[in-house]
């Protein structure tokens, strides 16, 4: 396991996480300033801001969808 230290941005919040395998999780705290994070915070609470996925051929995957 690999643990990623907390650490302060410019871009006003705070974040650290870790990797567990295949799954990488980050925390984040926003401060005070206007951002999508406090934004999200604000309106829902704490809870799950996005979920990302890393696509093995990507370009190939896309251009199925945009012929589908």
């Amino acid at each position: 396991m690999t643990v990623i230290l907390p650490r302060r941005r410019r871009n006003h919040y705070n974040s650290g996480g870790t990797e567990l395998k295949n799954i990488t999780l980050e925390l984040i705290e926003p401060d005070r300033n206007p951002s999508t994070w406090r934004e999200f915070l604000d309106a829902k609470g704490e809870g799950i801001h996005h979920v990302a996925f890393e696509i093995k051929g990507m370009d190939e995957k896309t251009a199925l969808l945009e012929n589908f």
